[in-house]
């Protein structure tokens, strides 16, 4: 399960939103050493997406992403999650967000921007293993700004 604070979820919504019809994608910290499979994220961390083809693809900008790296250390937090938009998919993994998950420990967010209203799904990929966690929103602070 992926504990995710209400204003965090919030604020993925709203990079995703900004993003269009580009693919929105960041990092969400949490308290280090956590296990796997029961996540709890506080604090949001946008990033550039520096792809070729930002549309339908997401790469995150190695400078921010080692910044927010040693900010989280600085923190001690981990990176529990990984997230990205899908702006005209669904929130699901694609072939090419499995292969770029191969061998990590994070969990990924996927929100899919098509439709009413955005619908975000969590999973863990683990080779070609893909499995749906639990999103639980809450009420609550989501930590100090990124």
């Amino acid at each position: 399960m992926l504990t995710l604070p209400a204003e965090a979820y919030a604020a993925v919504l709203d990079h995703c939103s900004r993003a269009l019809p580009d693919e929105a994608c960041g990092i969400i910290a949490g308290p280090a050493g956590q296990p796997h499979a029961d996540v709890s994220a506080t604090r949001v961390v946008p990033l550039a997406n520096v792809a070729d083809r930002p549309g339908s693809r997401f790469e995150f900008d190695p400078t921010q992403q080692l910044a927010a790296y040693d900010q989280m250390d600085a923190l001690r937090e981990d990176p529990v999650v990984l997230y990205h938009s899908h702006p005209a998919g669904p929130p699901v993994p694609s072939p090419t967000d499995v292969a770029a998950a191969a061998g990590g420990t994070c969990l990924w967010l996927i929100v899919a921007m098509a439709g009413p209203a955005p619908k975000a799904r969590v999973w863990a990929i683990d080779g070609d293993q893909v499995t749906e966690h639990v999103l639980q929103i809450v009420d609550g602070p989501s930590g100090p700004p990124a």
